[in-house]
């Protein structure tokens, strides 16, 4: 007898002793019921009134907070986007520093780089269905063919590339019409970059 009630108590004292926060805790999610493990749930840290950092974890389970976040996304479609741009317009120095760091480090390269060439892809292929834009990349196709064969064109500093430019650039305001784009030499136009036209 004497054994068991000591190894109830060491159960008991382990059990009192342990961290809450140990990966084989359970918790019950408020929306489906059921008790799971603590890291099916989502969570923040704060300070206690006592000045010490802990964490909380959500009433619902990831998929059961996906699952809420989705129904209020469809009943308020635009309040997202709505509460993203007061949060930016609230906070514009730290939103500059983070662009700066993001622009600055490889990932963020790598994304600029990814989001231009779907941008030129979409140009080319998503207005494709005006004739006049495609006469304008064919011509283009044409010249470059041109340049490359003359011996008497022969600027390194311009390249024999050519280049569709936009006249006034998509980061300015600037539109994918026809009457918006000129054909440069590459080197040109990768000086003139997002400047405005004088």
């Amino acid at each position: 007898m004497p054994a068991i009630t000591e190894s109830r108590y060491l159960v008991q004292a382990s059990a009192k002793n342990r961290h809450w926060h140990s990966s084989d805790r359970e918790k019950m999610c408020i929306r489906c019921g059921e008790p799971k493990p603590l890291g099916e749930f989502y969570s923040y840290p704060y300070t206690t009134r006592q000045g010490k950092r802990s964490a909380r974890y959500e009433s619902r389970c990831r998929e059961c907070s996906k699952e809420r976040r989705r129904e209020r996304s469809l009943a308020n479609p635009g309040m997202d986007a709505e509460l993203s741009r007061r949060w930016r317009s609230d906070n514009p120095d730290y939103c500059a520093a983070y662009s700066k760091e993001y622009r600055s480090n490889e990932s963020g390269r790598k994304t600029k780089a990814r989001l231009q060439r779907l941008r030129k892809a979409r140009m080319r292929s998503g207005s494709g269905d005006d004739p006049s834009i495609r006469a304008i990349y064919a011509e283009a196709l044409h010249v470059e063919t041109l340049v490359a064969s003359c011996p008497v064109f022969d600027i390194p500093e311009l390249g024999k590339k050519m280049h569709v430019d936009h006249i006034m650039p998509l980061a300015r305001g600037g539109l994918h019409v026809p009457s918006n784009l000129q054909i440069l030499p590459a080197g040109l136009n990768m000086r003139k970059g997002a400047k405005c036209p004088q």
